[in-house]
């Protein structure tokens, strides 16, 4: 399959379409598809920002801590392997 391919004989069969409703179909279709990502998009952010504030809880009780780039490397030679 070769996705550039492809688009092109999309795009060439739907300037032969002449059936509006078929075109509405499409037009749905890919609306739709937005739609969903968006919506995957939202819960993503949503669970990366409960973990950022669960991370933030534990630091501020102080039962983590956070470390510079250079420390979390310098702490990454020493475990053994």
């Amino acid at each position: 399959m070769n996705l550039e391919t492809d688009i092109k004989w999309i795009t060439k069969e739907l300037h032969e379409v002449k059936d509006p409703d078929f075109i509405e179909l499409i037009k749905n279709m890919i609306q739709s598809r937005k739609e969903e990502k968006q919506a995957e998009e939202s819960v993503l952010t949503k669970a990366q920002r409960e973990e950022v504030l669960c991370r933030s809880e534990l630091y501020k009780q102080g039962k983590t801590k956070v470390y510079t780039l250079n420390e979390a490397k310098e702490k990454l030679r020493k475990i053994p392997r």
